[in-house]
């Protein structure tokens, strides 16, 4: 007998396709929804494949409890062999022929009337119930538009006003099995002459429209949504208008989404600087493949790499065009020699008179090279989007390092995601805007505010950007290191996730006694990167990786000068981590780190020496947490919950 499951049933079924080479991204998927899960939703997961080895059937297993089951059912592959044409060049089909088991699913899963299917490249971050019980009457499906359909140049996808990803769908089997929909759907992709995707446009073809259209929140194509924005492929409201919604940017969907689907080939276990990488990691790190070693890639280097392949073959292009054009120009016999005197071959210079067809050529390259370039972002400089809260990356030097801090600077205006603002604060007692260097002073030109303030030592990186802007955003740096470029999407992407916290890209865990006392600052676990994406009141965020605050997640008493300076006044990371405990916020680790990048000849000179090496850092917490007691015991409580 067929379970029916209505509105009042909290058992939800999912179906997804997995073989050996996709079980990474599968158990991450598995392991997101299981995580964001209401407590009374139980899950029944059933795992398409072809056939799955004992290593990847037991991974799937570990998931297995009161509240979840899986259930591994074995397709058969032999009448959806060789269906899809595979093509050299222009193909972006990223699926394998196993997809084509979308097809039959109404027929696998006979105990189902209605399911989630969903693609392995996905994370959920809320729980499916709302999803499932979504209401339906004659359709085929309940899906989301394909958010490509925005700037996509293909026929089929323009000519259907409805047209959907495929990767996120909540399926009426019912129907399916009553119109014997399987068979149907396996002619027309035997039939279908465009194979630029496995199965996506066979479905919109055989739904035909008879589908129930869902917000972009159940099925957000982030990655290919950023790329396209960066290249002024699509505006906001181009956006709300498809959805029938109301979204200021792109963050703002973000941090809607139900199910985030890295559906570009730029996935997140291939490369670690793709957007929302390291959302994705942090379930990674928690399933039963965390313990594998992903050999991730960057995908800025990629891209950047395949620009300049593109504009090689761009001019080498435009050098054959010219070649040809000579080769044809010898071959007429042009009475009048005297046309071609004006025809230049130098780089650089102008063509005027060449065969029609020659000409049309070049130029038409020309356009493209030209429509390239202005596809590729800006090198650097401060944003000019209207954000709700400005981003104000605040830092501060002093005369043994602001000969080079501009280097700093430089690294900090070639975000993906660039800030409202940058500011360096300087000792008034120590400079005047005539001691700046002619680098410094260019960044101000920039946009770069200088300001001359009283001493306080490391804390001017933060004091004055906070205390002068109460309502903005604070990313405070260090002054000796050349931060990667994509430093503030990663914080600004936990801050999304986590407005409440503080979002760190390097913490420390501190460690306790049996006693409660706190244990020396060399003994913590340094550098943790076992808690990305978890708040968590005992970690330590450490400036010199790059610590965001949210406004309001400080106590007041963080401005007091005369208690900061008697108590810590070379540790501002000290300072900051009691004022934020006092306030009751904890700390997130945005994402995993690689190696800080420290300009040359710093690193004899800094607080690390004084405060790690004399063991000044312990002197200072222990001062600070006698001062304020509550902020030991508040760490203490959370850690020993």
């Amino acid at each position: 007998m067929k379970r029916r499951i209505g509105t009042e049933q909290r058992t939800v079924p999912i179906v997804m396709i997995c073989d050996n080479a996709y079980i990474v991204p599968t158990c991450t998927a598995i392991q997101s929804i299981i995580m964001n899960k209401k407590e009374e939703t139980k899950m029944d997961i059933f795992i398409l494949t072809d056939g799955l080895n004992e290593e990847s059937t037991a991974y799937l297993n570990e998931f297995v409890s009161d509240d979840v089951t899986i259930n591994i059912r074995t397709g058969k592959m032999d009448n959806l062999k060789n269906i899809h044409t595979w093509r050299k060049k222009g193909d972006y089909c990223a699926a394998t022929e196993t997809a084509l088991l979308k097809f039959e699913i109404a027929n696998i899963i006979p105990e189902y009337d209605r399911i989630i299917y969903l693609d392995g490249d996905i994370i959920c971050r809320k729980d499916l119930n709302g999803l499932f019980i979504t209401k339906m009457t004659d359709q085929y499906a309940a899906v989301v538009m394909d958010s490509g359909k925005l700037y996509s140049q293909r026929e089929l996808v323009k000519n259907n006003p409805k047209y959907f990803n495929s990767g996120v769908m909540l399926l009426n089997l019912k129907k399916m099995r009553d119109e014997n929909l399987s068979e149907v759907l396996i002619e027309t992709k035997r039939n279908l002459t465009d194979n630029t995707l496995m199965d996506q446009n066979v479905l919109n073809i055989v739904f035909n429209q008879k589908i129930k259209l869902l917000p972009i929140k159940y099925n957000l194509l982030y990655v290919n949504l950023m790329r396209a924005h960066r290249n002024n492929w699509f505006k906001m409201e181009a956006l709300n208008k498809m959805f029938h919604s109301e979204y200021e940017d792109l963050t703002a969907v973000r941090k809607d989404a139900v199910i985030l689907h890295f559906s570009s080939k730029d996935k997140p276990w291939k490369f670690y600087d793709t957007n929302c990488a390291e959302e994705w990691y942090g379930y990674f790190l928690k399933s039963p493949v965390g313990h594998l070693q992903l050999e991730r890639k960057s995908i800025e280097k990629q891209q950047l790499k395949e620009r300049v392949n593109n504009q090689a073959r761009q001019i080498r292009d435009l050098k054959e065009a010219l070649k040809r054009s000579e080769e044809e120009r010898q071959q007429l016999a042009y009475s009048n020699s005297e046309i071609w005197k004006s025809f230049s071959f130098k780089a650089g210079r102008a063509i005027t008179i060449m065969p029609r067809g020659v000409r049309k050529g070049i130029s038409q390259i020309s356009t493209n090279i030209q429509a390239h370039k202005d596809r590729i972002p800006p090198v650097d400089g401060l944003t000019e989007e209207k954000r709700e809260r400005e981003i104000i990356v605040s830092l501060t030097t002093y005369n043994k390092r602001i000969e080079k801090v501009d280097l700093v600077i430089t690294s900090l205006l070639r975000q993906t995601v660039k800030p409202d603002r940058i500011q360096l604060y300087l000792d008034e007692a120590e400079f005047t805007q005539k001691d700046l260097n002619k680098h410094l002073r260019t960044l101000q030109k920039r946009g770069v505010e200088i300001y001359f303030c009283r001493d306080l030592k490391p804390h001017k990186k933060y004091y004055y950007a906070m205390k002068n802007h109460p309502d903005a955003i604070v990313i405070t740096v260090d002054d000796d290191i050349i931060y990667e470029n994509d430093l503030i999407e990663k914080l600004y992407e936990s801050y999304m996730q986590y407005p409440d916290c503080v979002s760190a890209m390097r913490v420390h865990s501190m460690k306790f006694n049996a006693d409660g006392t706190i244990k020396p600052y060399t003994e913590w676990k340094h550098r943790d990167k076992s808690k990305i994406l978890e708040p968590d009141m005992a970690l330590f965020p450490t400036g010199c990786g790059g610590v965001l605050y949210p406004p309001h997640t400080l106590d007041e008493q963080v401005y007091n000068i005369e208690e900061l300076e008697e108590l810590c006044l070379c540790g501002d990371d000290i300072w900051l981590k009691a004022m934020a405990v006092r306030k009751g916020t904890k700390t997130v680790l945005a994402a995993w780190q690689n190696p800080l990048a420290y300009i040359e000849d710093t690193q004899d000179i800094g607080l690390h020496n004084q405060n790690v090496g004399q063991n000044k850092n312990d002197e200072m917490i222990e001062k600070v947490f006698n001062r304020y007691p509550e902020v030991h015991q508040t760490i203490l409580k959370n850690v020993q919950r």
